[in-house]
């Protein structure tokens, strides 16, 4: 897994963030467990080592540097439909003072999280098996984190009730989203008491390519 060490390695370094060896061992470990898990269980189809670490690892911790941007200080996270665990537990390991909670509404999901988060004693990092709808509605985060999760404006919807009076939404998407999403999405926030704040681009490298993504971000003013 040294070609997984060295890209993740890479890709934090264009960001000017810093990995320990002993976090790089904790999502390494994780990997390998998402890799053992997936013969049995759909979790991801990025299994190849380097692509897996800039796609899935490098992208998720792309908040870290948008709130390092914005000065934004985080003490409670929520990653709605975390599936085999992005971007909560790369969340989870660089940043210890984080208490980041991971739902999602598969149980398979949740037991293979709860067992890697055991192994890994990742005593920051809380799994829960829910649907967001039904979920504990008295719960606020200061930052709720979507990924993969379909449209932004289902992503909003399912986010706004978690998250605190001027706390964040976070939705990570591709950067060439197309402009009916984008608009689907504007004309819900008065409902949903949201505010719209300037999206966070990033890139990516693998392999020679470029990847585009972006971080769309949306705040409850009060």
């Amino acid at each position: 897994m040294v070609e997984f060490d060295h890209a993740l390695t890479r890709a934090l370094d264009r960001w000017n963030l810093s990995v320990s060896a002993d976090q790089l061992d904790l999502l390494r470990a994780h990997f390998e467990a998402v890799l053992n898990t997936n013969r049995v269980m759909n979790l991801t189809r990025v299994t190849e080592p380097v692509e897996a670490a800039v796609k899935h690892y490098a992208d998720s911790l792309a908040l870290l540097p948008w709130c390092r941007e914005q000065r934004i200080s985080v003490r409670t996270i929520l990653d709605l439909g975390t599936g085999a665990g992005f971007p909560a537990v790369p969340l989870a390991v660089l940043r210890p003072d984080w208490a980041v909670t991971a739902l999602d509404a598969t149980g398979k999901k949740v037991r293979f999280l709860t067992r890697v988060v055991h192994e890994l004693q990742l005593t920051n990092l809380h799994p829960e098996h829910a649907h967001s709808r039904h979920w504990q509605e008295e719960r606020r985060f200061e930052v709720v984190v979507l990924r993969a999760l379909g449209p932004l404006a289902k992503c909003l919807e399912q986010a706004a009730r978690h998250v605190q009076p001027k706390g964040w939404i976070v939705v990570y998407k591709t950067a060439g989203l197309g402009q009916e999403e984008l608009d689907a999405a504007q004309a819900g926030l008065g409902p949903l008491g949201l505010r719209r704040a300037v999206p966070f681009s990033y890139e990516l490298e693998l392999k020679g390519e470029i990847l585009r993504r972006a971080l769309h971000v949306f705040q409850r003013p009060s």
